[in-house]
């Protein structure tokens, strides 16, 4: 290769600059008459595709470089793309398991509540059918004590009765008794009068017009004893 070829490489041609120039010598090569041949240069066209030859291991290499720096760059995009994924699955994950963590607080919360309105519902129940046993035992009792009083009642104002007609007995028999003192003294102090008084006797004489007058009769009394 000559000089001005390994300048050229050095300058950086690409391959695809020394395929335009190869082409553009191609066609404006000097065609030959009644043919599709054409006359071109072949030095020419020879140190075109040496140089091309030459270019080409550089350009493979290049490719190579880019392709491995794009393979470097693809692969940590997919091991950051790789992380990112990992970070937000667990994100996820962590997200999915505190919801569900919360629901099932929300849960336990909601059945802590029931269980205690439940509770509260029982211990009201209780307490008014404690309150309605408790009424319902004051009631007897009150109904107990009252019949209890009333039988005491009873037998008080049936006592109370039977005082009241012994004393109106014994007032029967008080005053009974003074009247026949009375009947027995009235009768002795008559019989001590007849005893000491003389004794008349009526004699009605009939013939003697309408004068009625008596006569004392002595004895009358005695023998009327």
């Amino acid at each position: 290769m000559t000089d001005y070829d390994a300048d050229r490489a050095e300058a950086g041609d690409s391959l695809i600059a020394i395929l335009d120039e190869l082409i553009e010598v191609v066609a404006s090569a000097r065609g030959v008459p009644m043919s599709a041949s054409a006359m071109i240069n072949r030095s020419e066209v020879l140190d075109l595709l040496e140089t091309a030859r030459d270019i080409v291991p550089d350009q493979i290499e290049a490719a190579d470089t880019i392709i491995a720096e794009a393979s470097e760059v693809k692969a940590e995009a997919q091991r950051r793309a790789k992380t990112i994924l990992e970070r937000a699955h667990d994100d996820a994950e962590e997200t999915i398991a505190q919801a569900r963590r919360r629901a099932a607080e929300l849960v336990s919360e909601h059945a802590l509540t029931r269980a205690a309105e439940e509770n509260a519902d029982r211990i009201r129940q209780e307490a008014r059918l404690q309150a309605s046993r408790m009424n319902a035992g004051a009631d007897r009792y009150s109904d107990d004590s009252l019949a209890h009083l009333q039988g005491e009642l009873e037998s008080l104002l049936a006592k109370v009765h039977a005082g009241r007609q012994e004393l109106s007995r014994r007032e029967e028999t008080r005053v009974a008794s003074e009247q026949a003192d009375e009947h027995r003294e009235e009768r002795r102090r008559d019989e001590e009068r007849e005893e000491t008084e003389p004794a008349y006797t009526e004699v009605r004489f009939e013939d003697h017009g309408d004068e009625e007058f008596e006569l004392p009769f002595e004895g009358a009394s005695r023998g009327n004893a």
